[in-house]
């Protein structure tokens, strides 16, 4: 495993912070980079990424693509991450005791996950942009500046970024109007409906081994290896918890990703999961046997491209980059197939 990859952010003095990876592990969505970020920097390796970031879904209603479990779904309670939703239902949040809350929490190591119109926070991403209630991931704060360490998407770069956020200015965005109006919108995600506030203290379970005192289990790797490369809908598996899923599952999840390039619908953040996914497969593969880890280099370089040009279609536009991305995605795909299908012969 590569372990030395892994860079926990130094405080600063004066700074109360929560163990967090800088830069994260992964990036592709908030979700997943704040659950993987808290496992990753509290066990000290990738052993969290190695079991969860292996399947892939694409939603049945809208060109979504997500690893599985997928977003309504992360914030639960699992081995070694315990989650608590504060809403209106708990107790009563106000731009008052916010702030003190917050703090609270994270001095009994609590990292706290708060909802706002992101579109009135300042350095971030969607600042003066447009109004969107989106996930402010706090790991720390610095009471002498009156500030919280955020780990988000920022407005500077658009890169995943380490911000300060004034007390001030998140207590406003939080109690500000258009946060509640943006929380009664229709299209709000199905776990924020009915809410007039949410907040989630995701805390690490320290007295929890699973990741850091046994041995990865590689037969459970592998049968979820095998479920993504033949399609399987997991959530047969995971039906108690999340109900029956339709959608498309693993490999299958490249066709659909076809049909929306062909409908010229091009979202980066689809290709920097599937890079970052191939990545880690490396990783796993490595596990197994060396030599398929370094053939599988050969997925992650498309993965990059594809990436890559992305991105390059987001400034310019061009109709030809979609035919070379489709063809690359179908290499990928065939690559991708037959090298993983090594591990089971």
């Amino acid at each position: 495993m590569c372990e030395h990859y892994i860079n926990l952010y130094n405080p600063k003095l004066g700074e109360k912070v929560l163990p967090v990876c800088f830069p994260p592990p992964i990036k592709a969505y908030l979700p997943i980079s704040i659950l993987s970020n808290i496992a990753t920097a509290n066990s000290k390796n990738y052993n969290w990424i190695m079991y969860n970031f292996i399947q892939i879904y694409k939603y049945i209603d809208n060109d979504k693509v997500e690893t599985f479990p997928i977003q309504p779904f992360m914030y639960f309670d699992q081995a070694s991450i315990s989650c608590t939703c504060i809403d209106q239902t708990v107790m009563d949040i106000n731009p008052i005791n916010l702030i003190d809350n917050i703090i609270n929490w994270i001095n009994k190591m609590n990292y706290v996950v708060v909802y706002v119109n992101e579109g009135i926070l300042p350095n971030t991403r969607l600042y003066q942009r447009k109004d969107f209630l989106h996930s402010q991931f706090i790991f720390g704060y610095d009471k002498s500046n009156s500030i919280f360490k955020v780990l988000n998407f920022s407005k500077e770069n658009n890169d995943m970024s380490i911000l300060d956020v004034s007390f001030k200015d998140l207590s406003y965005a939080f109690s500000h109007s258009s946060t509640s109006e943006l929380y009664k919108n229709e299209k709000v995600s199905q776990s924020l409906k009915g809410k007039e506030f949410c907040i989630q203290l995701l805390k690490y379970k320290l007295e929890d081994k699973s990741y850091t005192e046994y041995e990865l289990n590689l037969d459970i790797i592998k049968n979820s290896i095998r479920q993504y490369i033949h399609g399987e809908n997991t959530s047969y598996d995971t039906n108690y918890f999340t109900g029956f899923i339709q959608g498309s599952w693993g490999i299958n999840v490249y066709e659909d990703i076809t049909g929306m390039l062909k409908r010229e619908i091009i979202d980066p953040r689809i290709f920097c999961l599937l890079y970052e996914h191939k990545f880690f497969m490396k990783e796993r593969l490595l596990l197994f046997d060396k030599l398929l880890g370094l053939e599988f280099d050969n997925v992650i370089d498309k993965a990059s491209i594809l990436k890559g040009l992305s991105f390059k279609y987001m400034f310019n536009k061009n109709i030809k980059a979609i035919d070379k991305m489709i063809q690359i995605l179908h290499e990928l795909k065939e690559e991708e197939i037959e090298c993983l299908a090594k591990l089971y012969t």
